[in-house]
């Protein structure tokens, strides 16, 4: 599989409101877990999806990595088709 490298759309920013952190931007406003939050600050155009996956799997070491490369693939997808992130050339 390739392992794509992703950057944030630069209008969109974090905020942190009564303890949850939220994503706004032009077209969308979304709430992030910890967990969805750590993906975020690492993608900065230079991180691979492998390096998150592996990321994320040295913090959560009970979860097999099938599940989380699924779920972070499945997140960045998402993210992706919103135009909230982009996919370096």
């Amino acid at each position: 599989m390739v392992r794509n490298v992703y950057k944030r759309n630069i209008l969109y920013r974090i905020r942190k409101l009564d303890n949850r952190n939220i994503l706004f931007g032009p077209s969308h406003c979304l709430e992030l877990n910890e967990l969805a939050l750590l993906i975020w600050n690492n993608l900065n155009g230079e991180n691979n999806t492998e390096y998150l996956i592996n990321l994320i799997q040295s913090q959560y070491e009970e979860i097999d990595k099938e599940t989380i490369e699924k779920d972070i693939l499945d997140f960045i997808e998402g993210l992706a088709d919103k135009n909230i992130i982009n996919a370096c050339v």
